[in-house]
């Protein structure tokens, strides 16, 4: 039962965090985004054309939001572009909604959340996504290699293939002796290489007086 009421509670808090990710990202861009064409264009944005972009800017958040909330093996880049979205959109959300609702009277009260606490939130929070990326790592020891790296030790995602792939056409490395010799040539892309650079003086072709 508990870990039915955790996994309901993560969703619901997957869900509110997506919600207001959405809401936020269309108001800014159709506000801020539309203002700022704008002044490059040196004439007012037509409002179709602002909305269209603010809904599909948001949807696009809102997709990734969702999705990288949900992902338990995210990045580094992943941790600080969800950080930076979740809490820039947060200190967005209170300083633009807040004084519409407190203060409806303040003509400059919204500018609050576009100016000062949305981007102050989208800087904390990739700092914070950040930190949290590496703490996790430091926890779980997880390797940071890259699928290149791995791609000969088979060692996750696409490594596992090309290790049996390497095996198949090179040989199993504890009988081939020449394994390792002939994973060069693999790598250089000619097989057969007849050049001595690659091949090794052991490889070089001897004649006899």
């Amino acid at each position: 039962m508990p870990a039915r009421i955790l996994i309901v509670m993560r969703i619901l808090l997957r869900l509110v965090t997506t919600f207001v990710a959405a809401v936020a990202t269309y108001y800014f861009v159709y506000w801020f985004g539309g203002a700022l064409i704008g002044s490059i264009l040196r004439g007012p944005l037509p409002n179709g054309i602002a909305v269209v972009t603010s809904l599909l800017v948001a949807i696009f958040v809102t997709c990734y939001v969702w999705i990288q909330s949900g992902s338990s093996q995210t990045g580094l880049f992943g941790c600080v572009a969800l950080g930076s979205l979740v809490t820039g959109t947060i200190g967005f959300s209170v300083g633009f909604f807040g004084p519409i609702l407190f203060t409806p009277q303040a003509n400059q009260g919204p500018m609050l959340g576009i100016f000062i606490t949305g981007p102050l939130g989208f800087m904390l929070g990739g700092m914070g996504g950040a930190m949290y990326w590496r703490a996790r790592r430091d926890r779980t020891g997880t390797r940071t290699d890259s699928p290149r790296s791995n791609r000969w030790r088979g060692r996750r995602g696409r490594g596992n293939a090309s290790a049996a792939l390497n095996r198949a056409f090179l040989g199993d490395p504890s009988t081939s002796p020449l394994h390792d010799t002939l994973r060069v040539r693999w790598f250089a892309g000619v097989i057969p290489c007849t050049s001595p650079l690659l091949l090794g003086t052991s490889m070089a072709p001897t004649t006899s007086l």
